[in-house]
């Protein structure tokens, strides 16, 4: 397929359409301009795909959804339609999206450009329904690599817990080339799920830190989807066995410490001596583990402690009362760091 050739000057063209629209979403006109602007410069499904993204996103966030502009019928409009979908999409109503589709008149459903096509199926692969996988096919003969697109398939996947080899789906679109590069926060956070998923822990842990690091300074609302996506993927690690016997390895290389299970024979021949000298390796271990800035315990308390705050910002009295029993958890670990630095101090002094 050829692209048509764009004049000099066109993608800030582009990007002052886009600032036009986002910096006064509380005008209810600015749907109606960004229309204007985008038939103006004759701008493409693509190019109207990014500006509207954003768009919709930047009013959601400053309180001023576009649904609460726009009517679904006003949908048919290539502009107004990208805008009402992104917003049912960051709502999460696929339901709702499903049907403003579906009761389009038959000529624009069937005139229906890629990115709209893929918005639909997004609605379907939320719902965990199976036609949205050959949807997401077609999709993607079309529209190649363009990240938007890409991206509204992947929130779909995201969403569509019962799709079969979901967390597969997810990690081949996480490698195609517009997100090789590994920059995008949101493609690694859905790309650590899927990883999860696949009991893959270390990998997705390593994943979802690298998302930590890459989100923008004051991003608090991906910040906590982030955390928490970490917290699942540390809770379903310590409920593997594997995993847990395989962290208790590694600790043990990383603490110098003898395996647990050591032939009797040689685990006595090793004691070398008695007193605080011999016991000071041992204490330092002990400080080791309970260190606060550092130690094991410290990263599994501030990982109880987060999610009691998450979970007391939950309405319901369930909710109160879990927050409650982790706060408990979280005090009976940093309890524990307490006896050992105490234990520790008591090994290296003098009989």
């Amino acid at each position: 397929m050829t692209l048509p050739t764009r004049r000099p000057g066109r993608s800030l063209a582009l990007v002052r359409a886009r600032s036009r629209a986002t910096m006064t979403p509380g005008d209810a006109r600015w749907p109606a301009r960004l229309a204007g602007d985008l038939r103006e410069l004759d701008a493409d499904w693509r190019e109207s795909a990014e500006v509207c993204a954003d768009a919709a996103w930047a009013a959601r966030t400053a309180g001023h959804s576009v649904l609460g502009l726009l009517r679904p019928e006003q949908a048919t409009a290539r502009t107004y339609r990208h805008l009402y979908l992104s917003g049912l999409r960051y709502d999460f109503r696929c339901p709702t999206l499903q049907t403003v589709v579906e009761r389009f008149p038959p000529a624009a459903r069937a005139g229906l450009d890629c990115y709209s096509r893929a918005l639909y199926a997004f609605a379907l692969l939320g719902q965990s329904r199976h036609e949205g996988l050959a949807l997401m096919d077609d999709v993607l003969d079309e529209a190649g690599e363009h990240a938007k697109t890409l991206h509204v398939l992947l929130h779909g996947l995201w969403l569509g817990v019962r799709l079969p080899e979901r967390a597969e789906r997810i990690l081949a679109l996480a490698a195609r080339p517009p997100f090789t590069g590994r920059a995008d926060p949101i493609v690694l956070f859905r790309e650590a799920g899927a990883l999860r998923q696949l009991g893959r822990y270390d990998d997705a842990l390593a994943t979802i830190d690298r998302a930590l690091d890459l989100l923008p300074p004051g991003d608090t609302q991906v910040h906590a989807d982030l955390v928490r996506e970490r917290s699942l993927t540390a809770a379903a690690a310590g409920s593997n066995p594997r995993w847990l016997s395989d962290e208790a390895r590694r600790i043990e290389q990383d603490l110098r410490l003898d395996p647990a299970l050591k032939p009797r024979s040689e685990a006595t021949s090793s004691v070398q001596g008695t007193g605080p000298a011999a016991s000071a390796p041992l204490a330092d271990v002990l400080v080791r583990l309970a260190d606060e800035q550092h130690g094991p315990l410290a990263a599994v308390r501030g990982l109880v402690e987060h999610s009691a705050h998450w979970t007391a910002r939950r309405p319901g009295a369930a909710s109160a009362d879990t927050a409650h029993r982790l706060e408990l958890i979280a005090r009976r670990l940093h309890a524990v760091q307490q006896d050992l630095d105490a234990t520790a101090a008591r090994l290296v002094q003098p009989a």
